[in-house]
């Protein structure tokens, strides 16, 4: 019996090792999916259920919302890395068609139907002059934590398309992004960055009590290590090395800027310090041969360092992220608190991503492909722009998302801004309890592979189902949870 476990153990980690990635262009496709959903969901739910009410302490219209959100937010993404792999511009493209008619729509509506209406100019005025708590970074840490809480169970089982697995040496993949997105992340959402944005810092709290934060990704980083080992759960070794995993990588980080945050002022020297961390990681990896001796397979595994050296080194690539997305966030603090600022603050984000990709393009031409395993320099500028890009969208579609509110539409219900109502509750959720959605996520992947063999099945139906119930508990455990709060 072991002896069949353990032939069927290295056919899974056959399974998601040795692949070459997509295009660029594909993976933004699919990224976009997420947010245009997001915005179609905005769109389409005050059209279904005209001046209805939902109260939140009704256990039926929370169903009734947590439903909506789940088909409108996560089935896409679910059918995108499924069985519509291969449509990702397709879906996009058709959700963005959607989300004109209904804009259509609205605009008709309001000059052809409505009689109590604002004019279009107070209209403007409404949404530009507005002031109000900005719900984009809310979409972003949502749609990331989705897809990543989808990507991790489906690209275990066949419908999942290799091309979307983690590159094994070099390329472009939807799921080389998962770690860069949440580096990225946790720079936007660092105490540092309310410090960039603030020129009267405030009395520094103690180093321990600081360096405390990073003890629960600490504990759960070497208890998941000691788990997998005991239990025998199949490993990609290539992916951080034998003992390395994502959350001693996010609290490795963690651990570092704090301490350079204690001598180095961030203020004036994030974006220093992010080009000194990826282009001197570069020159190291390019002049002393360390690239060579992360991917040579003849490099051994005996001693702590060797064993884990894909996890030890691109810690310093994930680190030039990590202050460079600080010093973003740092730009986006600074933003006034009119949504026409915010709007502004899209323009300014879309010049940046060109300013960056030309750069990537640059690095590929000099230093070669983004390597997931190395977090080259080339690879670092690509989830720069990645993640910038995804932070612009998903601002745009909140500003879009205002604009029917702001007009007093009928169809958008009788309150003055119906979003109060009917916001995102899912979104909400995920985002009050990040952590809770992404250990349920690796602990539900963990029980689905130990319930049945994932890679043989190779029914497209019956796979896309067992994903799709897979994410819809998530959402009811992050419900439940961020509900007893």
């Amino acid at each position: 019996m072991n002896g069949e476990g353990d032939l069927y153990s290295d056919r899974q980690v056959a399974f998601v090792s040795g692949h070459n990635g997509t295009t660029q262009m594909e993976v933004i496709w699919v990224s976009l999916i997420g947010p245009v959903s997001i915005l179609l969901r905005n769109l389409a739910i005050p059209w279904l259920f005209v001046g209805r009410r939902f109260a939140s302490g009704r256990i039926k219209d929370t169903s009734i919302k947590l439903l909506l959100d789940f088909i409108f937010t996560i089935m896409p993404t679910v059918l995108v890395m499924g069985s519509w792999s291969g449509q990702a511009r397709m879906v996009c493209l058709a959700e963005i068609v959607c989300v004109l008619s209904l804009l259509l729509f609205c605009f008709c509506e309001y000059v052809f139907i409505s009689r109590d209406k604002p004019k279009l100019r107070d209209v403007i005025n409404h949404v530009t002059d507005d002031q109000r708590r900005p719900m984009f970074f809310t979409y972003f840490r949502a749609v990331v934590l989705i897809s990543t809480g989808v990507a991790i169970l489906a690209v275990d089982f066949p419908v999942f398309p290799r091309r979307f697995a983690k590159t094994e040496l070099y390329g472009h993949s939807v799921m080389d992004v998962g770690t860069a997105c949440f580096v990225y992340i946790t720079a936007l959402t660092s105490s540092d960055v309310r410090k960039l944005a603030d020129h009267h810092d405030s009395a520094p709290p103690r180093l321990l009590a600081r360096l405390r934060s990073a003890l629960p990704l600490t504990v759960i980083g070497v208890g998941r290590s000691l788990i997998i080992k005991a239990i025998g759960y199949h490993e990609h070794v290539t992916e951080y090395g034998i003992h390395w995993n994502f959350f001693i990588t996010l609290a490795s980080i963690r651990i570092i800027t704090i301490l350079i945050a204690r001598v180095i002022s961030l203020r004036r020297f994030a974006w220093l310090l992010a080009l000194v961390f990826g282009l001197g990681y570069q020159y190291m990896l390019s002049e002393y041969g360390l690239e060579r001796w992360i991917m040579s397979e003849q490099t051994g595994r005996d001693g702590l360092i060797v064993a884990n050296r894909e996890g030890i080194c691109s810690l310093f690539g994930y680190l030039s992220l990590y202050f460079a997305a600080a010093q973003v966030g740092a730009f986006m603090a600074r933003t006034g608190i009119r949504l026409k600022s915010w709007f502004w603050r899209v323009v300014q984000l879309a010049a940046i991503c060109v300013a960056i990709f030309g750069l990537q393009l640059i690095s590929e031409a000099n230093f070669g492909q983004p390597s997931r395993r190395l977090a080259n320099l080339s690879y670092v500028l690509t989830m720069l722009l990645f993640n910038t890009g995804a932070v612009a969208v998903c601002l745009l579609v909140e500003v879009i998302s205002l604009f029917g509110a702001a007009a007093k539409m009928p169809l958008f219900s009788v309150d003055e801004n119906p979003f109060d109502q009917l916001r995102p509750c899912m979104l909400t959720a995920i985002n009050h309890r990040p952590l809770v959605y992404f250990m349920a996520a690796n602990l539900l992947t963990g029980v689905v592979n130990f319930l049945m063999k994932t890679i043989d099945v190779t029914n497209e139906f019956e796979a896309t189902l067992i994903i799709s119930a897979y994410s819809f508990i998530l959402s009811v455990i992050v419900m439940i949870g961020s509900r007893h709060t």
